[in-house]
């Protein structure tokens, strides 16, 4: 979202390097791999094979595989796009060594990159007037994005301009000519350390003080990263006046706080909350009575018990 906003602002794709996108998450995206075990009595949870598989354990891994994909995380794909443009970044410089050194000339690539562009460009095989504005345009972007690289032929703007169609056929093949390199800063969490972690991170709705500590966390988090962001050469924060303030003690007690030792009286009540919830969603579904009760009382009571280490 806060990608899209920058390219609705004019000259939104330019100065990338000027601009930084923060990264705020409870949690790093982490590998689900499970172990592999051919002992039978092992705890399908913790490992899994063919010697202890059910449809009970299989139907669970398949839904913490659903729930794992639909907390995706989409700086990963960012990352990757980053990725792609570095390598085009790095093949530009390659292309502009062979064209200043003679090993490659605009009469050799002009042919080639004539043909490729108008197969991007072409509107059913024509150059239009439409088409040759939009050609005309993507090679301003580039040379914008390219200027010191462009600037660096000096009076030789024949090898300039080929060298320039060379990138742009790379860049429009790779599908990167509307990307630009974002600069991801991420204040990202670690699991073992918050107290809320349990009953899918609702633990926390227990006692206030579980909550105090994953915020205190939370800020320690982001001061430790700020002064790393702030230390970084040409980060976006290298000039930002900012004095850390006093964080409340930390309980270290309070890390990964075990359900069990919540108090039971309270367990108990949200068990039965949301076991009269659920046995009314699927009454609401037209779940009938002679399979709902079984359903309640054989896996759905089982699995809020366990959530709640009752």
């Amino acid at each position: 979202m806060a990608k899209n906003l920058v390219e609705n602002l004019p000259g939104g794709r330019l100065n990338a390097e000027q601009r930084g996108y923060i990264f705020i998450a409870p949690q790093p995206k982490k590998s689900g791999e499970i172990l592999y075990t051919s002992d039978p009595s092992v705890d399908p949870s913790q490992a899994f094979g063919a010697a202890n598989a059910n449809y009970k354990a299989v139907g669970g891994h398949l839904a913490d595989a659903i729930v794992g994909q639909s907390n995706f995380q989409d700086w990963i794909t960012a990352e990757g796009v980053n990725d792609r443009l570095r390598l085009l970044d790095e093949r530009a410089a390659e292309l502009q060594t062979l064209f200043l050194s003679g090993a490659m000339t605009a009469a050799e690539t002009n042919p080639i990159s004539e043909v490729l562009l108008k197969s991007f460009f072409a509107e059913k095989g024509v150059m239009t007037p439409a088409a040759i504005a939009n050609l005309e345009a993507a090679r301003t972007q580039l040379r914008t994005q390219y200027q010191t690289e462009y600037d660096a032929f000096g009076a030789n703007a024949i090898s300039a301009d080929a060298w320039l169609d060379a990138v742009l056929v790379l860049e429009l093949a790779a599908n990167l000519h509307e990307k630009e390199e974002m600069l991801i800063y991420d204040f990202v969490a670690d699991t073992a350390l918050l107290a809320s972690k349990g009953l899918e991170a609702f633990e926390g709705f227990f006692d206030v003080k579980f909550r105090q500590h994953d915020y205190d966390y939370g800020r320690s988090v982001a001061q430790t990263q700020l002064a790393k962001y702030q230390a970084q050469a040409g980060s976006i924060f290298e000039n930002l006046h900012w004095t850390p303030k006093p964080i409340n003690p930390i309980d270290p007690a309070l890390n990964n706080f075990d359900m069990s030792k919540v108090d039971q009286a309270k367990r108990q009540q949200v068990y039965q909350q949301i076991r009269d919830a659920a046995n009314a969603l699927l009454e609401e579904l037209g779940v009938e009575a002679i399979i709902r009760d079984p359903l309640m009382l054989f896996y759905v009571e089982g699995q809020i018990k366990k959530l709640l280490a009752l």
